[in-house]
């Protein structure tokens, strides 16, 4: 019977360490854990940006991101935050945001830097 436990144990422990998003590095090479960390450390393809943000963000955010039923991306509170607080947003939602937890770190990031350049540039 202990022998069996201990087999149990080793199969249980094998299944467990080949899991997808189980790796260290979050299955995106040497970066940490950590998300947004890995989203900060992107380069924004700020066309991707534009086109996610219509997709994702415009119906709440409004075109220009001054908000219609969310708020002001580019000026305020939100517009203020550090591109590891805004990407935690994103993924994990706020207040009556659900959370964008499917995108792609780079989509996140995309979308951040679209925000924090070409819309807070306007």
């Amino acid at each position: 019977m202990l022998v069996s436990r201990s087999v149990v144990g080793l199969l249980l422990l094998a299944a467990l360490s080949v899991m997808p998003g189980c790796s260290t590095d979050g299955g995106e090479g040497d970066l940490p854990l950590d998300r947004p960390s890995q989203i900060a450390a992107l380069t924004a393809n700020l066309a991707a940006g534009a086109a996610s943000y219509e997709t994702n963000c415009l119906v709440c955010h409004a075109k220009d991101g001054k908000g219609d039923s969310g708020p002001n991306l580019v000026s305020g509170t939100a517009a203020a935050l550090p591109t590891k607080a805004m990407a935690s947003v994103i993924l994990n939602g706020k207040g009556s945001m659900g959370a964008y937890d499917s995108l792609t770190n780079q989509e996140v990031a995309d979308i951040i830097g679209h925000v924090m350049t070409t819309l807070a540039g306007n």
